[in-house]
């Protein structure tokens, strides 16, 4: 049985984080061990939707990290802190993840996360457990913006 929490303050909008405008423009970079997968998630997938399909236990999955919580920057010690805790809850779930880390379209800004093989809604309480805005969900076909926090309707990617 998962031990998230669930005092959400019956999430939010979108307006009060000042980084979801930036979810459609992130590149993920997936580290498996068989090399790293980088995805822009501004362009459509190609080549890569296969090699998606392959590198877990099933085509569907999401991508959430647990950094700086509603979008408000915080310092690395901390964001490192929460990344060791999301691990430590991943493992005590044993949920299949890899890791899998955002970053902005000039590769300056970088939060650490994992892609895990769980379903939607066991996704949006590990978001909302670290106060993550959204995660992103991949479908076996195309990638999507998936409120957790922030009650908006899931975005298809790329825009």
């Amino acid at each position: 049985m998962m031990t998230v929490r669930h005092d959400d303050p019956d999430h939010m909008d979108a307006s009060p984080d000042p980084s979801w405008d930036l979810y459609p423009d992130t590149i993920l970079e997936l580290h498996d061990p068989a090399g790293m997968l980088t995805i822009d998630l501004r362009d459509f997938l190609g080549w890569q939707k296969w090699r998606l399909a392959e590198i877990g236990p099933s085509a569907t999955f999401g991508v959430v990290t647990s950094a700086n919580p509603r979008g408000q920057e915080i310092s690395d010690a901390e964001n490192e802190s929460r990344l060791a805790q999301f691990q430590l809850l991943l493992s005590q779930q044993s949920a299949h993840c890899l890791r899998a880390d955002g970053l902005s379209p000039d590769r300056h800004h970088r939060e650490k996360g994992f892609a895990i093989w769980l379903d939607r809604e066991a996704l949006t309480c590990f978001a909302k457990a670290f106060d993550q805005s959204a995660f992103f969900w991949f479908d076996g076909d195309a990638f999507w913006v998936v409120g957790a926090l922030v009650d908006a309707p899931p975005l298809k990617l790329p825009r």
